[in-house]
Order: C-alpha cells, then structure tokens, then sequence
C-alpha cells in the first residue's frame, strides 16, 4: 500500500517505491526532492533498500533498525 499525506508543511510518504524498478524509484524521488524545494516544505520519505543515485537524493538521512537510530 502506498501513501502519501499532505496539507501542512510536512509532507510524508510512505513506500512511494514498492513494486517499483530504480529507475521509476529514481524519477519519484527526484520529483519529491524538487516539489520539497518549490513548494518550501520538508519531506519525509520511507524507503526500503533504495539505490546510491537514489540515497544521492536527499539532504538528509535517518536509518531506523529494529527501533534504533543509525
């Protein structure tokens, strides 16, 4: 299931990649990234297993394992 929150100034999205190759994965964060900056709001992307050129993407990150920040 995907899904995807909006209408304050935190948007969330939740496996915005399921089912989806790097490529598709790539263009969906691309997309986010330039949405977070025109509209001038955070963004807060969970993704499984995202590639380099993806992990490129963001300004920040926050790796979550079995309830620990990494």
């Amino acid at each position: 299931m995907t899904m995807l929150l909006s209408g304050s100034q935190l948007l969330c999205a939740d496996s915005v990649s399921t089912g989806l190759d790097a490529a598709a994965t790539y263009d969906i964060t691309a997309f986010l990234g330039r949405a977070c900056k025109v509209l001038n709001q955070s963004i807060v992307v969970a993704l499984l297993q995202p590639p380099p050129d993806v992990i490129d993407l963001f300004d920040d990150i926050i790796c979550l394992a079995e309830g620990m920040l990494f």
